[in-house]
């Protein structure tokens, strides 16, 4: 082992032997933003259903199969992501490897209540397209 790598063997993620109280930053970073792009498409899929049905899901095992895979709903860690709605909006949580609340895995989006709600029918049972200013 020569000198250089001995050098940086501490900056290789894949490395055992990395000093005390550091964490495998490569493979942290890595999951975290795997973790990111779920709960992106778990917000598409919220917003589909909301269009679709006309309202929030309840939870988000509503969402499966039909607007995406149960595997998006828990993070590479394991960890359940954590949904609350509220009537103009929704929160999907994600957790770091600890179990604890990440503030970089939130996704707070509001909803436009009107396009959930049906539309009334045409004026006179006319048919096609109405528009509106």
């Amino acid at each position: 082992m020569n000198v250089a790598s001995l050098a940086t063997s501490f900056n290789n993620p894949l490395n055992r032997f990395a000093p005390y109280g550091r964490s495998l930053s490569a493979i942290g970073a890595t999951r975290k933003a795997v973790s990111l792009q779920r709960i992106q498409a778990v917000g598409r899929a919220i917003e589909k259903y909301n269009v679709t049905n006309g309202h929030l899901p309840e939870r988000l095992q509503d969402l499966t199969p039909l607007y995406v895979s149960s595997t998006m709903l828990s993070d590479p860690w394991g960890n359940a992501y954590k949904y609350l709605q509220q009537p103009d909006r929704y929160l999907v949580i994600g957790f770091a490897p600890d179990g604890k609340v990440d503030t970089d895995l939130m996704l707070s989006r509001a909803i436009d209540v009107g396009a959930s709600q049906t539309t009334p029918p045409p004026p006179n049972g006319q048919k096609g397209i109405t528009l509106v200013d």
